[in-house]
């Protein structure tokens, strides 16, 4: 464990107020360093970050009052890092746990865990309506289910895709990583030409052992406007 900590610099014979300690239980996340300035806009708060990657600019911002890096192996259970999560809160005197991002299913699964010991967790969407929102093939099957407008979608799960998966799209087509975001990975299918080109150039990427991640192919005129943002 490493850990980086500023103190506080104040006036001789000056009594300072404790401020309410705010812990980042993932500090490796792209938007901790936005929430970390957006906490030290009020001087009540202190960040103090946990994080599962050593080299992250929230380490360095002069916005996190004390930043850990924490090494996790491939098979760290989410239960063993809600674990040490709860001890490092309760070592700090965290006053409030809260997730940006990785740490999600990690505290709405375990939320129970650091109740009971008297640690406060920031909300946190339910765990399955997480995996929902986050997977674009779970969400496209799930406004399906539920009778929503959506554009028309079929998802590739790596396996050979025939002609017949794709009859219900209209071209142009958009194809999108499931748990991608920022636009990355989407390619813009003219025709059924190009979609074929474009399939057997996936089925020898997962033949290779390069890709075996799961996405979703919309029509395109009507996934545009419903699309944005994620």
């Amino acid at each position: 464990m490493a850990a980086s900590d500023r103190g506080n610099i104040a006036r001789p014979g000056a009594k300072m107020r404790r401020k309410n300690r705010v812990l980042l239980a993932d500090g490796d996340s792209e938007f901790s360093t936005r929430v970390a300035r957006s906490l030290a806009m009020d001087s009540g708060f202190q960040t103090y970050a946990v994080s599962t990657v050593a080299q992250t600019a929230l380490r360095y911002s002069r916005n996190c009052h004390r930043f850990e890096y924490h090494s996790v192996s491939d098979g760290s259970s989410t239960e063993s890092l809600a674990r040490r999560l709860l001890a490092r809160a309760k070592e700090l005197e965290i006053d409030v746990v809260l997730a940006v991002q990785n740490a999600i299913p990690v505290l709405s699964t375990h939320r129970s865990l650091f109740e009971s010991a008297g640690v406060h967790i920031a909300p946190t969407p339910a765990i399955e309506a997480y995996g929902i929102t986050v997977d674009k093939g779970a969400f496209a099957r799930w406004v399906a289910a539920h009778d929503l407008p959506h554009p028309r979608t079929v998802v590739l799960d790596g396996r050979a895709q025939t002609r017949s998966d794709l009859d219900s799209l209209k071209y142009p087509l958009l194809y999108k990583p499931c748990r991608a975001g920022y636009g990355h990975g989407i390619r813009r299918l003219q025709d059924e030409s190009s979609v074929c080109e474009f399939l057997e150039g996936q089925k020898k990427r997962v033949k290779h052992g390069i890709s075996r991640k799961r996405s979703a192919v919309k029509t395109s005129t009507a996934a545009s406007s419903a699309s944005k943002g994620r």
